[in-house]
């Protein structure tokens, strides 16, 4: 069939990447354009953030769960280590005059993905003081990372009560997006937390 031939495969290979390549240039620069000239798209890249935040909060405390049974002792330790980081992530940010982001959004990715990808589940097999350790640190990490991007960029903006008030509709949004683990699996939620920091980088890295 002519379609099926080597010019025209190659000829519509060369369609779609132009095309995928014009519908990615226009969307940075209506993220930057919108950022700039509408304000309240200034305040987007800390939406997703804390929907993000959200996400992996719960999903902390059912990893957890599965490691220790669900019981209120779990969820004050992983209550506890959330706000540690969140400390943490804020002394890091005040001791240091400058954060690399990007730097810091790779790490925030790999520390996702990567029990995402390995599991908790082979923890149940060690002591508990292991399980502990290693659950907790798991666990918590991603908020130690996020807590430093939101620092860093609460630290350069004027509007504290627009960047706020955008932290609250995003925990809208995160406790919205929490019910669809009921569909998908709690596993699912740390995808959506990566497409929604995805978001927050792009709306930080293009905003100019």
């Amino acid at each position: 069939m002519t379609w099926a031939t080597p010019e025209r495969r190659l000829r519509l290979t060369w369609e779609l990447f132009l095309v995928s390549f014009l519908a990615l240039y226009l969307e940075l620069v209506a993220i930057r354009w919108l950022a700039s000239e509408v304000r309240v798209f200034a305040y987007f890249k800390n939406l997703p953030l804390m929907a993000a935040f959200m996400l992996v909060e719960v999903k902390s405390i059912a990893e957890l769960s599965l490691l220790f049974g669900s019981t209120w002792l779990v969820n004050s330790a992983a209550f506890s280590g959330i706000l540690l980081m969140i400390l943490a992530a804020n002394a890091v940010v005040a001791r240091r005059a400058e954060v690399n982001r990007g730097a810091t959004y790779t790490w925030l990715g790999a520390s996702l993905i990567v029990p995402y990808l390995v599991g908790l589940g082979w923890l149940n097999a060690g002591p508990f003081a292991w399980r502990a350790a290693i659950g907790a640190l798991a666990t918590s990490l991603p908020i130690f990372f996020a807590g430093m991007i939101f620092a860093t960029s609460f630290r350069r903006v004027r509007d504290a009560s627009g960047v706020l008030a955008a932290n609250m509709f995003g925990a809208l949004v995160g406790g919205i997006l929490e019910y669809s683990s009921m569909a998908w699996g709690i596993r699912s939620l740390t995808l959506l937390a990566l497409g929604l920091y995805g978001l927050s980088w792009l709306a930080q890295a293009f905003r100019g």
